[in-house]
């Protein structure tokens, strides 16, 4: 399977070095290396959006997914917010530091994400008896950071 998705990377990763070459070898000049470098700039800018198109799509499918815990009472939806947010993890580690508790806090956010990542594939692929055990687990630990969390803060 893994090398069916090469074989589509490949052949576009093909025609941009072949083009790179074609226009190399058409000699010098400082018009082809400005038209070379804006090529590479454009493509660099293409894929640095794509990872930010991604980033962002992952960040609202693990608030969403997460979600669906906070409305069947496993989590607060402040939980959710502070647990699939940059802005939450990172206010949540500084609040974890200033209790000792950094390293749960820590666990508890990575967890989590595996949670809302396990969430996504058993909606995607139905209710595989395996996954199902993952996903009981992590609810497990997930009550069980919360726990410890609390432990620290009284």
């Amino acid at each position: 399977m893994g090398f069916l998705v090469f074989i589509p990377a490949l052949i576009p990763g093909m025609l941009i070095h072949a083009a790179w070459n074609f226009f190399a070898g058409l000699g010098g000049g400082i018009a082809v290396m400005l038209l070379m470098y804006g090529a590479k700039a454009f493509i660099s800018l293409l894929w640095l959006i794509s990872i930010g198109v991604l980033i962002w799509d992952e960040s609202r499918l693990t608030r969403i997914r997460l979600g669906d815990y906070a409305n069947q009472g496993w989590l607060t939806h402040e939980e959710v917010d502070m647990l699939a947010t940059w802005k939450g993890r990172r206010e949540g580690k500084r609040w974890a530091a200033q209790i000792g508790a950094r390293p749960v806090m820590k666990r508890f956010i990575r967890e989590s994400a595996d949670l809302a990542s396990i969430r996504q594939r058993l909606l995607a692929d139905g209710a595989n008896p395996k996954v199902v055990g993952i996903e009981r687990n992590l609810l497990n630990r997930l009550t069980s950071n919360r726990q410890e969390l609390l432990s620290y803060a009284r």
